[in-house]
């Protein structure tokens, strides 16, 4: 029998929130510029995190907006860097660059190797000082037409209106929440570059800014960095800042949304005071034990028991004028919004009434604090952490007084509060689905501090051990991170779902992830889990299923005896297959009613053969037919086909001590020994399928998505490297040929996603973006030229190839700091039959890559002619205008929605 901790008698004691201080030392400059710094040298690199304390809650009427598109602003260059700053962070080898805004704050963040620091704050000080020398009327058009195609595409998505009306509904005019983060389209349009200007000059001050530095640097290298590039920044004004206002709901409201969607979804929403708040710290808690896991009570209630919902979720919106719970609940097909909505409030009046249990308080207050620790495994999240609190409660440890109080609370306190609070004031959504259609002169310009890659690859090579069954482990070492590790890669994936029906294999790890194993059942396994502060995952790819265990080290022991329960001895009923099966299909419905959806099941069905063992509908998700066919004993046959131990691997990144682990191992999984049953795996000899154009017709779509794509060979070596840098150029970030085209020189879009799936019987490469509705036939063009350029008139060039490969170069430095990223480095050594100084290898190769190494790929495998193209979109607003733009010597096939293969599953079929 396998090793178990009971969990009515276990002992294992909850998490010190003690351990979840993170220390820093926090100074200020003369100018007023708040600066906090964290020293950790897990690993060559650095954390820059700015925060400015300005968000929408600043914007006045007529202006709103105007803080998120500042933020895009603030990349498009400045004074001493003029063009693109995601450009020049992606060229100094940044691991993370980005910026995000919200009610409160614009922050903006990037983290970089040791070597790129002095040029990460030069870059960051010029942009405070000096960015109105790089502002001007072309980058503030091009970055407007960016803002309005983020807020067409957030809004116009499936339920993309829901925020929108959350605010507009909770909060009365006059209230600084009363209008979204993304502002009004007509504000935006009015926006000058004179409001921009007035916008930068009182609010992009160092007085009004907190900058965090957390990583491999000290604090008198600190104060020495900061103080040189940032302390001749003049200080701004003292500013006025809202005051505290949690605006009533009095007596309620209600509202109903009809939207493009194939299920009903309701969402209840409460004010509450602001973060930090003793009533909202109070109720941190709540949302984990409302909707959190199979345990919680609306999951079991309303999903597992009466079946009413698919889903349910919860959340706290943190604001520093005023936070906001939400629940949200989707309707399960054919369902009633009204009755699911009379269950919730039924739970939610209870809980009032009698609060949660102290077992549940326990359970998931230590899971609350687990997980907090876990969450701040890098640098670039403790660098986010220290700059919040700082800016939402004023002082960069006050979030560890937060974890303090919610260490400490009881029950009565949270239910006296969920009482008070969650009342009958509320805002009540149903969507249902719609049924028809500063003045002192600046230093003069610096010099920009170079970039030079000095240091090696920090990759650890891996300890090896063996089980007795065969099974070998491959172990890394982190040991300043308080957690391990653990996951086993078996090969067998998706490709197998031919052997049962497609969709088999996901359906397996979903339903595997909330089943119970050996003696505990589902929900007494997932409450010992969360005990010890573990998670299990079980997930499914092409070739491989993984089930990976991530655990506090001080608690391996016991999680990984839950971990071998898992592999070994996982079970479900045929009722949990049933609800779990129409589950799965109500995820695949809403999927298939979205334009990337439809392009996922176009792509898996005419990019292979049909009866290819990749020919899986949505990449192996299946379709809400296919799944229609699956039987419950159907699906058990296919367990003991898949998690089998013939060819599966261990890995195993963490504090842990390798010794104990391997011995544990072998105790728990030695004698894991499973008959394979015969069945065997062709991979057929790779060919490309036909090339073609499919026109898809969704009426009433705010966008046309664009994707195309063609079959690769598995490529290995230079060429392997080769092509990786060419994808980069090409396709792949930012700064890649087709994103700088078409979102920051033609402004047709928010962003281009890449595709390049990394199967052992071939590579799907491509892209997909979606694009405004007029530019549709211009954009299909462009990325046509583009990618027939590449291997034509416009071939990479040496500036293209010495930037691509120094910032690749860069980001592997840091590209192993935490324990799930190094995870991740290993496994895919693994996954790919890779030797362990992989990363060695490719970096040494991309060292010595030429220009004919790239040229030469280009000419054999990127050709727009050999690839599936597809078009989502309204196509009576398209007209004849693609037929302008596409090549007459590929045939083309035009589909209406509804006649996309298996898009629905035949109600007598569904259990």
């Amino acid at each position: 029998m396998m090793t178990t901790v009971n969990p009515k008698t276990s002992t294992v004691p909850m998490t010190d929130a003690s351990a979840l201080t993170v220390p820093c030392d926090t100074f200020t400059l003369e100018n007023g510029l708040t600066v906090i710094v964290h020293e950790n040298h897990q690993a060559p690199v650095v954390a820059v995190n700015v925060w400015y304390r300005v968000g929408a809650k600043d914007e006045p009427a007529g202006k709103t907006g105007f803080a998120h598109l500042f933020e895009h602003l603030m990349f498009g260059g400045s004074g001493n860097l003029p063009g693109s700053y995601l450009e020049r962070m992606t060229e100094a080898g940044a691991l993370t660059v980005n910026g995000t805004t919200n009610r409160d704050r614009t922050n903006y963040y990037q983290t970089v190797p040791l070597e790129a620091l002095d040029f990460a704050l030069f870059a960051e000080s010029d942009r405070m000082g000096h960015f109105m020398e790089g502002l001007n009327q072309s980058v503030l058009d091009r970055q407007l037409k960016v803002v309005l195609n983020e807020k067409q595409e957030r809004e116009g998505a499936p339920y993309g209106m829901v925020p929108v009306r959350i605010t507009k509904a909770c909060f009365p005019s006059g209230h600084p929440y009363a209008h979204t983060v993304l502002g009004e389209e007509a504000d935006l349009k009015n926006a000058t570059l004179e409001d921009a200007r007035g916008w930068f000059r009182r609010w992009y001050n160092p007085s009004n800014a907190v900058l965090t530095l957390a990583g491999a640097i000290d604090l008198a290298s600190a104060k020495e960095k900061i103080s040189r590039f940032f302390a001749h920044i003049p200080a701004g004004e003292p500013l006025q800042r809202p005051s505290t206002w949690v605006s009533p709901i009095a007596g309620g409201r209600r509202e109903v949304l009809e939207d493009r969607v194939p299920h009903g979804r309701v969402v209840l929403s409460w004010n509450l005071p602001p973060w930090g708040d003793e009533a909202t710290t109070a109720l941190l808690l709540l949302p984990n034990i409302l909707t959190q896991g199979v345990l919680s009570v609306m999951h079991r209630r309303l999903v597992h028991e009466s079946g009413l919902a698919a889903f349910v979720n919860a959340w706290i919106e943190p604001g520093q004028v005023c936070s906001q719970l939400s629940i949200s609940a989707q309707v399960q097909s054919d369902g009633d919004p009204a009755e699911l909505e009379a269950a919730m409030l039924d739970i939610l009046a209870a809980f009032n009434a009698n609060g949660p249990t102290v077992e549940t308080l326990d359970r998931v207050r230590d899971l609350y604090l687990n997980n907090m620790v876990k969450s701040y495994s890098t640098v670039t999240d403790i660098a986010d952490l220290l700059s919040s609190s700082y800016g939402m409660l004023g002082d960069a440890q006050g979030f560890s007084r937060m974890m303090n109080a919610v260490a400490a609370i009881d029950c009565e306190t949270i239910r006296s509060t969920a009482a008070r609070w969650l009342n009958e004031d509320r805002y009540t959504l149903h969507v249902v689905p719609f049924t028809a259609r500063s003045a002192e002169p600046l230093t003069a310009p610096r010099a920009v501090p170079p970039v030079e890659l000095t240091g090696d690859l920090t990759f650890p090579a891996p300890q090896r051990a063996m089980l007795t069954n065969g099974i070998m482990i491959s172990f890394a070492a982190r040991l300043q991170q308080p957690e391990t590790l653990i996951s086993l890669t078996v090969p067998r994936g998706t490709a197998w779902d031919g052997f049962a029906a497609p969709g088999a294999g996901q359906l397996l790890s979903h339903l595997l992830n909330e089943s119970g194993a050996g003696d505990l059942s589902a929900e007494e396994l997932v409450e010992q889990a969360e005990r010890l502060g573990a998670d299990i995952d079980i997930s499914i790819g092409q070739d491989h299923l993984f089930i990976t265990l991530r655990a506090l080290t001080a608690r391996l022991e016991p999680a990984l005896a839950l971990f071998a329960t898992r592999v070994r001895d996982s079970r479900f009923s045929e009722q949990e297959f049933d609800r779990a099966r129409r589950r799965q299909i109500n995820r695949l419905e809403s999927q298939l009613n979205a334009a990337d959806g439809i392009v996922s099941l176009l792509l898996s069905q005419t990019l292979f053969a049909a009866g290819h063992p990749y020919a899986q509908p949505m990449f192996g998700a299946g379709t809400p037919a296919s799944l229609a066919t699956l039987t419950f004993a159907g699906l058990k046959a296919h367990q003991q086909r898949l998690l089998i131990p013939i060819g599966a691997q261990l890995t195993v990144v963490g504090s842990a001590d390798f010794d104990a682990v391997v011995s544990q191992l072998q105790t728990l999984l030695g004698d894991w020994r499973l008959p394979d049953d015969g069945t065997e795996l062709t991979l057929p000899a790779f060919s490309t399928g036909p090339a073609g154009v499919w026109l898809v017709d969704k009426p009433g779509v705010a966008q046309t998505t664009l994707a195309a794509a063609t079959l690769l060979p598995r490529l290995e070596g230079l060429e392997d490297t080769a092509f990786t840098l060419l994808h980069e150029i090409l396709l792949n970030g930012f700064a890649s040929r087709l994103n700088t085209s078409l979102r920051e020189e033609h402004n047709w879009t928010y962003g281009v996603n890449s595709i390049l799936t990394l199967g052992r019987a071939a590579r799907v490469h491509g892209l997909f973006t979606s694009v405004q509705t007029d530019s549709s036939a211009a954009a299909l063009a462009e990325i046509w030229r583009q990618l027939a350029a590449i291997s034509g008139d416009r071939p990479v060039t040496m500036d293209e190839l010495e930037k691509f490969r120094r910032s690749e170069l860069l980001r592997l430095r840091g590209g192993a700091e935490g324990v799930g990223q190094l995870m991740n480095a290993l496994r895919f050594t693994t996954t790919q039959q890779l030797p362990d100084d992989y990363w060695h290898i490719y970096a040494r190769d991309l060292a010595a890559l030429t220009l004919a190494d790239l040229q030469r790929l280009a000419e054999v495998l990127v050709n727009p002619q050999h690839m599936v193209w597809i078009v989502v979109g309204d196509l009576t607003q398209l007209g004849d205008s693609l037929d302008v733009v596409l090549p007459t010597g590929l045939p083309r096939y035009r589909l209406k929605e509804s006649e996309l293969p298996g898009l629905r599953a035949k109600t007598e079929e569904q259990p």
